[in-house]
């Protein structure tokens, strides 16, 4: 494959229907937070992450061509790398691990996710059903319902030592409303722990302070 034909292999492009989470980055570009603790210059991009429920029907052919793409360039670009090592997009509940130990965020159980990034210099389209651009950010919030397009780029291919995966380009998201908000941000208390020896109690009548 000369480099003509693989530029026209990696703009391939894909979509899917899900949620989007981690939504504040998709208007705002943040610095990653690993990546700013070893260099504090580390570049802003705008993200988001993309779930589904692995048997939605309404993705059964896009993930179908989504597979046969990501193992054609692993064979074709990365064939001695061995699989355990090659960063595949694609995270699975069932299988995923963080490099810190954690398990992903509860909203995750039971799907398939991808982090998708674009550089500060390309903001990508967020727009509602009607393909009108979204200016009031309060309305995309991390759960909601939506399509979003996307390509992928080879992670090593400008530098020999990097990691060896596959990378996610968002290129742009349609927003459906709906979806269930995340809970994110959200101080993580036990109502019944806290307040459990109040239970009882009603209200005090006429009382007040002076």
């Amino acid at each position: 494959m000369n480099a003509e034909e693989k530029k026209a292999f990696f703009n391939t492009r894909f979509s899917l229907i899900g949620n989007i989470h981690y939504t504040r980055a998709l208007f705002t570009p943040q610095a990653n937070k690993e990546e700013l603790k070893k260099n504090p210059n580390a570049p802003k991009k705008f993200s988001t992450v993309l779930s589904w429920n692995p048997q939605d029907p309404r993705n059964a052919q896009a993930l179908q061509a989504l597979n046969a793409f990501m193992a054609k360039a692993k064979q074709t670009f990365n064939p001695t790398v061995p699989d355990q090592f090659f960063i595949w997009p694609v995270k699975k509940w069932e299988t995923y691990v963080r490099q810190d130990g954690k398990q992903a965020a509860a909203f995750f159980q039971g799907k398939h996710w991808l982090n998708l990034t674009s550089g500060e210099k390309f903001r990508p389209k967020v727009v509602d059903q009607n393909k009108i651009e979204i200016v009031d950010e309060s309305t995309v919030y991390s759960g909601v319902n939506a399509i979003v397009s996307f390509s992928f780029y080879d992670m090593g291919v400008n530098n020999p030592t990097s990691k060896k995966g596959l990378g996610v380009n968002m290129i742009a998201v349609m927003v459906l409303g709906g979806g269930n908000p995340d809970p994110i941000g959200e101080f993580n208390v036990n109502l019944d722990e806290v307040f459990g020896q109040f239970s009882n109690m009603s209200a005090p009548i006429n009382t007040g302070y002076v």
